[in-house]
C-alpha cells in the first residue's frame, strides 16, 4: 500500500558451486496482484537489463539500466494473466521482485551460519485434502487420460503448517537437509504483511546466456533409502521403466514445442536423455533441452511461451492446466511457479517445487506427482510423501506429531547415515528453565562414548545457554516447551523446539507382540534407530504400546518408563530387559522410591496401579486395555 515501508531480499544458489548470490536493498520493488498490464510491464523491464558484469562468466555488458539485476518470484497462477483465456485460478500476488545492484556472493556456510541454532517449532502440520479426495482426483485424471482429454497431468496437493519463527532460520534448516542446486529464498515485508518463499528446488526452469537457452525438465521419481543394493535397483528401475521414461519423454516433447516457438528454426536439441540425479531422499530423472532464441525477444515473450514449466502441468499443457484447476480447486500460489534472477544477458530461473510459502506465520508446502494412465493412486501418494521427507526431517516431525497428516513411514527416515543421539528436555520460562538438564547431559555423554560419536559438552552448554536467553525473552508465561537436542554423527548439534500441551488424563496402553529385543544396544540409549523401532510398532485401540522382550519380560512404552505397584512396592524393569535409562527413573531409584525387578504381562495385569514416567510429560496414570478372546 502507498506510504508503507517495504523490504525485500532474495537469495539463490549458484548451482556450479555452494555459493549463494545474495540480493539486498532493492532500488525498486514490484508487487503485482491481478493486473495483467502491470505483470507484462514488470517482465518487459527485465528485457532492458544488462549487467555491468555477468556473475558467471565475468564478462562486461552495456545496459539500459546500468548495473542492475531483477531477482524475485513469479507465481504459477501468473499463467492466468499471461493467457486470460485459460480457465484457471489466480491467487495474489503473482509476482514479487525487485531491481538490485550487483549481488554479493557468499558461501552457503557463511550465509546460513547466521541462522544456526534452535528451530522454532513448525506446528499444526496437516493435509489440506483427505487422502480419499487425493485418490479420487488421481482416478479422475486416469479417466480423462482414458477419454483422450490429456496424456499426463501433474496433480498436486498442499500440506499446511504454522510457523512463528524466523523464515531464514527455517530455510537454513531445510537447506542442510536438501542442499538443492537451485535453492532460493525470498523475504518480503510491507506493513503487516510478512511473506517468505523457501525453495529447495533441484529443477532448472531455464538458464539464459545471451541468446542460448537451456531447460532441464525433471520427470520420473524413485525413493532413495541409503541402502546401496536397494538404491542401485531404484536407479535401474528409473532407467528401464516404460512408465517413467514415457512420462519424461512426453514433457520433453512439450518443452521442445514451447522452445520451438521462440527459438531459431533447427536450433532446438535434446541432450542427456533420461539422466538420473541423486538427491538426499529420492532419485529424479531429467533431460536437457537447448535452443538459440530468435533475435529481439523480450522476457515476457519467453515467459508467455514457456511458463509454467511443462513438468508441473502435463500434456497437452492447456488442457492439463484446466483439468488440474478443476481438481485442485484453487490456485497454487508460488508453488510450481519460478524463483530466479536476470541481468538481461544471463538468467537463472528454477521450477518452484519443494517450496514452502509462508504468509504471516501460516505456511504450505505442496507436493505432487505426474499422473499417467498406469498410475496407482496409493503409489503416487507414497511418491509424494518421499518428496516431503526432507521437510519432515528438517523440522523434526515424528509420528506422534503428524497424526493429522496421516503420513506413511518413509524408509529414508531410517538410513544408517542419519544416525543420531538425542535428548528431549523440558523448558519453562521464568525461574524453572531446563528441568533435570544435568541428568540429560550426563546420559547424552555416556551414549556418545558408547557409540564413539564426538561430543563437545562445552559447545552444547553454550548453545543451550543462548537458547535459554532467547526463550526467556520470547516464551509466553509458563508455557512448557520441549527442547529436542540431537547429536549427529559428525558431532554437530541440532536443536528443534516443540510447544508442549499439558495433559493430565490417563494414558491407555496395550501389549505389543513385536518383541523389543533386550540384546539390541540402541534400546538402552536415546537413538534415532531406537525411535524408528518404536514408531514402526503402533498401538491399535490404545494410546501407546507396552513392549515385551524375547523373554516375555515387560520393557517400556514408546515414550514412557513403566512403574507397577505390586505387593506393596513400586517396581520398574531392569536395564537388562532392554529399557532406556530414563532420567526420571534414575532419580526415583536414587531416592529409593522404586526398585528394579523383571515384570511379566501377568504382573502388569495384577498390579494395583500402573504409572508411566517421562521427564518432559511427567508422571501419568496408565490403564491397560486388552481385547476379549
Amino acid at each position: 500500500m502507498p506510504g508503507q515501508e517495504e523490504n525485500l531480499s532474495f537469495w539463490m544458489r549458484d548451482e556450479a558451486s555452494d555459493d549463494f548470490l545474495v540480493f539486498r536493498n532493492p532500488q525498486r520493488i514490484f508487487y503485482v496482484t491481478d493486473d495483467r498490464s502491470e505483470l507484462l510491464q514488470a517482465l518487459d523491464i527485465l528485457h532492458s537489463l544488462h549487467s555491468v558484469k555477468d556473475p558467471d562468466s565475468g564478462r562486461s555488458h552495456q545496459s539500459a539500466i546500468s548495473g542492475r539485476y531483477f531477482a524475485g518470484a513469479v507465481a504459477y497462477d501468473a499463467c492466468k494473466l499471461l493467457d486470460p483465456s485459460l480457465n484457471a485460478a489466480a491467487t495474489e500476488p503473482v509476482l514479487v521482485g525487485g531491481l538490485f545492484d550487483e549481488p554479493q556472493r557468499l558461501s552457503s556456510a557463511k550465509l546460513l551460519s547466521v541462522y544456526e541454532g534452535p528451530l522454532w517449532p513448525v506446528r499444526s502440520i496437516r493435509l489440506e485434502r483427505s487422502r480419499r479426495a487425493i485418490y479420487d482426483s488421481i482416478e479422475a485424471i486416469r479417466e480423462k487420460i482414458r477419454a483422450g482429454s490429456v496424456y499426463q497431468a501433474n496433480y498436486t496437493f498442499p500440506v499446511l503448517f504454522s510457523y512463528d519463527g524466523d523464515p531464514a532460520a527455517l530455510f537454513a534448516c531445510l537447506y542442510k537437509e536438501q542442499p538443492a542446486a537451485f535453492a532460493s529464498a525470498l523475504f518480503y515485508r510491507r506493513g503487516d504483511l510478512n511473506l517468505a518463499l523457501l525453495s529447495l528446488s533441484p529443477e532448472l526452469f531455464f538458464r539464459l546466456s545471451d541468446r542460448d537457452i537451456q531447460c532441464r525438465p525433471m520427470k520420473g521419481t524413485a525413493p532413495r533409502t541409503g541402502d546401496s543394493a536397494t538404491d542401485r535397483h531404484a536407479v535401474a528401475y528409473l532407467k528401464s521403466s516404460d512408465k517413467e521414461r514415457a512420462e519424461n519423454a512426453m514433457i520433453v516433447d512439450l518443452i521442445r514445442n514451447d522452445l520451438g516457438r521462440i527459438c531459431e528454426f533447427g536450433s532446438v536439441e535434446v541432450n542427456d536423455l533420461f539422466r538420473v540425479h541423486e538427491l538426499p531422499t529420492v532419485f529424479q530423472m531429467t533431460t536437457d533441452v537447448k535452443g538459440r532464441l530468435k533475435d529481439g525477444l523480450s522476457q515476457s515473450d519467453i515467459f508467455r511461451s514457456l511458463f509454467p514449466c511443462g513438468s508441473v502441468t502435463g500434456a497437452p499443457k492447456r488442457a492439463a492446466i484446466e483439468l488440474l484447476h478443476a481438481l485442485e480447486g484453487k490456485g497454487r500460489g508460488f508453488y510450481t511457479g519460478t524463483l530466479g534472477w536476470t541481468n538481461g544477458a544471463s538468467s537463472r530461473w528454477n521450477v518452484a517445487i519443494r517450496t514452502a510459502q509462508i504468509v504471516n506465520g501460516e505456511g504450505s508446502i505442496s507436493i505432487g506427482s505426474g499422473i499417467t494412465y498406469d498410475s496407482d493412486p496409493r503409489a503416487e501418494f507414497r511418491e509424494c510423501l518421499g518428496k516431503l521427507a526432507f521437510f519432515r526431517r528438517a523440522v523434526g516431525l515424528r509420528s506422534e506429531d503428524d497424526s493429522d497428516l496421516d503420513l506413511i513411514d518413509s524408509p529414508s527416515d531410517d538410513r544408517s547415515g542419519d544416525f543420531y543421539l538425542y535428548e528431549t528436555i523440558l523448558f519453562r520460562a521464568g525461574s524453572h528453565g531446563y528441568w533435570m538438564l544435568e541428568s540429560h547431559l550426563r546420559r547424552l555423554h555416556r551414549s556418545a562414548r558408547y557409540f564413539g560419536l564426538p561430543c563437545s559438552m562445552v559447545r552444547i552448554r553454550r548453545q543451550l545457554k543462548r537458547l535459554e536467553y532467547l526463550l526467556q525473552r520470547v516464551a509466553s508465561g509458563n508455557k512448557p516447551i520441549r527442547v529436542h537436542l540431537r547429536l549427529l554423527r559428525s558431532g554437530r548439534i541440532k536443536i528443534i523446539l516443540h510447544e508442549l500441551k499439558d495433559s493430565k488424563r490417563n494414558v491407555t496402553i496395550e501389549f505389543c507382540r513385536a518383541p523389543a529385543l533386550s540384546v539390541l544396544p540402541f534400546l538402552n540409549h536415546k537413538t534415532s534407530t531406537g525411535r524408528a523401532f518404536y514408531e514402526r510398532h503402533k498401538a491399535g485401540a490404545a494410546d501407546d504400546c507396552l513392549f515385551i522382550n524375547e523373554r516375555d519380560e515387560i520393557t517400556e512404552t514408546s515414550i514412557y518408563t513403566v512403574f507397577c505397584f505390586i505387593d506393596g512396592r513400586w517396581i520398574t524393569p531392569p536395564l537388562r530387559s532392554g529399557v532406556l535409562g530414563g532420567v526420571m527413573r534414575e532419580r526415583l531409584l536414587e531416592r529409593g522410591r522404586i526398585v528394579e525387578a523383571c515384570i511379566t504381562a501377568d504382573d502388569v495385569r495384577r498390579a494395583s496401579a500402573i504409572v508411566l514416567a517421562n521427564s518432559v510429560r511427567g508422571l501419568r496414570r496408565a490403564v491397560l486395555i486388552e481385547k476379549a478372546d
